[in-house]
């Protein structure tokens, strides 16, 4: 056999037998809070909120009368039960706002209005809704609300058919936003859809590297057209240099008072893993180069980060400084921070909608296809917060990068989760189509091997259908725990991009 083959199936190798250190408990601290650098006033996308406007509407006529459209006992049609109608309706649609209780939404306060058999709203309610137009997301209505559609701003009617599918049909026909979500566990899916597209849409990119006008050295197939993302997503782009990144963390290291509060994290990161395979001398190399990133991060107003690995390892400065970005990355993404190997911004938009969507920290790696409909997934960023990033971390282990011993990454045996379900997403190189697979775990390799070894077993129907579309995507896949092929199927059609599964 094979002997780096045979270092990978069993999980061993010699530099992690070098530096194999005492096995810890577990703390009930989480390593996660402690590596926080951003700060509690820090704005992520994925903690904005859809702002829902209600909007209880009903047509109120001067009398009681019979007729082709009125046929209630005639005390139900006087306009004082129109309009006691419309209040009740109003509490009911925010009875079930409130039971829907979806985190990602925050409900503003509702409004009534009511207009006669013309269907005709008087002006001055539009105008009172304008100073508070560009804070709305999304209206929620009881009934037509004739004229709302000028504002051009999505709308949304819960129920079974009829009305709301109706007035769907029109403002679509229009070029606009019409949902007519079936009862309120359809509603609150299109709630966490279009929560997902705003938080896309605030995305800003940091990207470490000297070279963002020209292709990464990491891929080919990686996005380059940065105005189409912004244009068709909103996601801004820009680049932090090398020789300003690297500065930083040469400040980071002269600061007496920072270093000591270095330490500290790294005595607190290797006491909350369960095993460390490598010299733990090298480790605050690792944690300056996280804070040089989020201290980035706030300079430049970004809220994601990717790094060019080949570009910064031709300068042999993490060489010299004993460091990788890995646990950075794995870091950021416990955090809700979209962070990419590689400066690859497929991945990332991929990443960015699954972790938006799930609440969940993604891994992401190169995919390999294996015998028996296996698909293999390795690279060394991990997080701790793949179950969500409200739950408890995970179990992990630090391990070495380099045969040298320096650089710390985090490994989780992904093999305790054998049987789980997981999606895993790319978007091509235009930017307009996700590759989206699914399958479930079969077991884990290379957990304590150099280099990016660690890895995943996937199980899937028909590998060699993902290899086929794969050829049109490239390398790297982002996956997320759990099965979100509906819910990013459905973040396509709002977002106007392409889904292949």
């Amino acid at each position: 056999m094979n002997r780096r083959i045979f270092l990978r199936n069993t999980g061993i190798c010699t530099s992690a037998l070098l530096f194999t250190g005492q096995m810890a408990p577990r703390l009930a601290r989480a390593a996660t809070e402690d590596f926080n650098f951003l700060g509690a006033d820090f704005v992520k996308p994925i903690d904005t909120k859809l702002k829902i406007k209600p909007i209880c509407a009903q047509r109120v006529h001067k009398s009681a009368y019979h007729g082709p459209c009125r046929y209630a006992p005639l005390d139900r049609l006087t306009p004082e039960a129109e309009r006691q109608s419309n209040v009740k309706q109003c509490e009911d649609l925010m009875e079930n706002l409130r039971n829907m209780n979806n985190p990602n939404a925050e409900i503003l306060e509702p409004v009534l209005v009511e207009y006669p058999e013309g269907d005709q709203i008087e002006p001055e309610f539009f105008q009172s809704l304008e100073k508070d137009l560009h804070d709305i997301d999304l209206f929620v209505i009881t009934y037509r609300v004739p004229g709302l559609e000028e504002n051009k701003k999505p709308v949304a009617m819960v129920g079974r058919g009829v009305v709301n599918v109706d007035i769907a049909a029109y403002y679509r026909d229009r070029g606009l936003e019409g949902y007519a979500p079936y009862l309120w566990d359809d509603f609150s899916e299109l709630i966490d859809v279009l929560k997902t597209r705003k938080a896309i849409s605030e995305t800003k990119v940091l990207v470490l590297t000297n070279r963002l006008d020209k292709p990464s050295y990491g891929g080919y197939s990686f996005i380059t057209d940065l105005e189409h993302l912004q244009d068709k997503y909103g996601v801004t782009v820009q680049s932090v240099s090398l020789e300003e990144f690297f500065k930083e963390m040469d400040r980071i290291e002269a600061d007496k008072e920072m270093n000591s509060t270095i330490q500290a994290k790294v005595n607190q990161f290797v006491r909350d893993a369960e095993a460390i395979h490598m010299d733990q001398k090298t480790i605050a190399s690792d944690i300056r180069f996280n804070l040089a990133v989020t201290s980035m991060l706030k300079k430049y107003h970004a809220n994601a980060f990717s790094v060019r690995c080949f570009e910064i390892c031709a300068t042999k400065i993490p060489w010299k400084k004993k460091c990788v970005p890995c646990s950075t990355l794995s870091m950021l993404k416990d955090q809700g921070i979209p962070a990419t190997c590689e400066g690859d911004l497929n991945a990332l938009l991929a990443m960015a909608v699954e972790m938006y969507l799930s609440n969940k920290s993604i891994y992401m790696g190169n995919p390999l296809v294996e015998e028996n409909n296996i698909l293999s997934i390795h690279h060394d960023v991990p997080g701790l917060k793949m179950k969500g990033l409200d739950q408890p971390d995970l179990p992990y282990e630090i391990v070495n990068f380099t045969d040298s011993g320096f650089g710390a990454t985090i490994r989780y045996d992904f093999a305790r989760d054998k049987g789980e379900p997981v999606t895993l997403g790319r978007f091509d190189r235009s930017g307009d189509r996700m590759l989206l697979v699914k399958g479930v775990i079969e077991g884990a390799f290379g957990i304590r091997d150099y280099g990016c070894s660690q890895g995943i077993y996937i199980k899937m129907d028909d590998i060699m259908d993902y290899y086929e579309k794969s050829k049109e995507f490239g390398h790297h896949l982002s996956m997320v725990y759990g099965d979100y092929t509906k819910q990013i199927k459905r973040l396509g059609e709002v977002m106007k991009f392409e889904v292949l599964t």
